[in-house]
């Protein structure tokens, strides 16, 4: 008897389509974990809305992890005995009893095992090219290359076993015997299969996508993107189980094949309308934003700044194109620093100091500044270091230091005052070179570092 081979592009063609090749009855029974995996969801999300205890928001995980665990065992189980044996096989506890927690164990260190090795293939390629170019490529490579094969090595044995999570899901035997055997000769394909080309794309998406992190409608398609991602692993897992056992021989797919079964696929249409009524639904909440009293709104179009709102009440702006970052002249800005100065009497003198600034005028500040808070704090404290630099040079150090004993080393716009201090002035010509920006230097003091 000859031992079944992995077609590695016929399974990868055949994962592809798998979600759209289940029956009405598998996507009824997928419909239970699919209902428990929202619900749990909804709960991790209100929790987090209303910023609950973080013990509570920690437990509230658990349900999420587990009901996608169950959804994925059960997706994996229909693929491999399809919904005619769903029924006949017994219970997983009466299959298995206490030896049950242990599979727990098992799936949880396989699951994170896997999901580690995929993150890992991306970077091993960077570090790999980057030690080619380097001062001693011969030496960079070869540790890279060392380190890759240590990972690759701890992983083949993961790959193999890793049969063992399709196996529960169809409550076969599950004895390391029987899935070591299962994957005889099939270790470096299941190592492509596995991690080299779901560890390539699941990098290329995270790349394609991590530019535009901050804009809704990307982060809707990652999150759909992520979502077949992860059905297709695991079609892809379970159709190489089904092909080493033998359960499941199917023909070659082709473009053709593949594309006529998804467009005839009696899910492909309420599938679409359902995602176009999400991404209605995504649109109309997106499109509204409300202005509150004494609060101005940067609209801003693909990342670039267009436009300020100030107008108070509800607005609509293009959904998912266009985001909003909202401006308060309520806020306030802090920036801190030290550094050393000479006296006239040439005593070196370190001084810390702080202040503090907020928007006076958002549109100026969204012109000048793109709305950047940080390139105001560096242009702010460019400023107090010279007024500092300039203020100390024409001070004894005796008359600094009384400065600093007397309490006179604290200045804000709301308690402007007369003094003998040569500080005072500090303040005024401050704002009068940051106004161009849209912002104003409210209090600011220094002490001896």
């Amino acid at each position: 008897m000859t031992t079944p081979q992995l077609s590695i592009w016929s399974i990868l063609a055949r994962a592809l389509i798998a979600p759209f090749s289940l029956s009405a009855t598998s996507w009824q029974a997928l419909l239970r974990p699919g209902f428990a995996l929202a619900v749990s969801i909804a709960v991790l999300l209100t929790a987090s809305y209303f910023k609950l205890n973080a013990t509570f928001q920690l437990f509230a995980q658990l349900p999420v992890w587990t009901s996608i665990a169950w959804f994925g065992l059960e997706y994996q189980r229909h693929l491999v005995i399809g919904p005619s044996g769903h029924e006949s096989e017994p219970g997983m506890w009466r299959r298995y009893g206490l030896f049950l927690l242990v599979l727990v164990l098992l799936c949880l260190f396989l699951a994170l095992f896997l999901g580690l090795l995929l993150y890992l293939v991306l970077p091993a390629i960077v570090w790999f090219s980057m030690a080619i170019n380097s001062p001693k490529p011969w030496l960079a490579s070869g540790s890279v290359l060392i380190w890759v094969l240590v990972v690759g090595a701890a992983a083949y044995p993961v790959v193999r076993f890793a049969l063992a999570l399709p196996a529960i899901s169809a409550r076969h035997d599950v004895t390391p015997r029987r899935i070591w055997n299962l994957s005889k000769g099939s270790g470096f394909k299941l190592l492509i299969l596995l991690v080299l080309i779901p560890g390539l794309i699941n990098g290329s998406i995270s790349i394609a996508f991590e530019m535009y992190v901050n804009q809704t409608l990307i982060k809707l398609l990652a999150g759909i993107l992520e979502t077949y991602f992860i059905l297709w692993y695991l079609s892809i897992l379970a159709l190489s189980y089904a092909e080493l056992t033998g359960r499941r021989v199917q023909g070659k797919a082709s473009l053709k094949s593949i594309s006529n079964q998804i467009l005839g696929s009696r899910f492909l249409w309420p599938a679409v309308l359902i995602l176009a009524a999400g991404i209605g639904l995504a649109m109309a909440f997106d499109a509204v934003y409300k202005v509150e009293p004494g609060q101005q709104v940067i609209i801003s179009r693909f990342g670039k700044p267009d436009r300020v709102q100030s107008k108070s009440g509800f607005n609509i702006k293009i959904p998912f194109f266009e985001q909003t970052k909202r401006v308060s002249e309520e806020k306030f800005y802090k920036l801190e620093g030290n550094g050393k100065f000479f006296t006239i009497d040439k005593g070196n003198v370190s001084i810390k100091y702080a202040a503090s600034w907020h928007v006076v005028n958002a549109d100026t500040y969204l012109r000048t500044t793109a709305s950047q808070p940080q390139l105001v704090s560096r242009r702010l404290e460019h400023l107090l270091q010279s007024q500092l630099r300039d203020r100390v040079s024409r001070l004894p150090q005796t008359d600094l230091q009384k400065i600093l004993k007397d309490g006179t080393n604290k200045f804000s716009i709301e308690n402007e005052f007369v003094s003998e201090s040569s500080f005072d002035a500090v303040l005024k010509e401050v704002n009068a070179r940051v106004k161009e920006l849209g912002v104003e230097m409210t209090a600011w003091c220094f002490e001896d570092s």
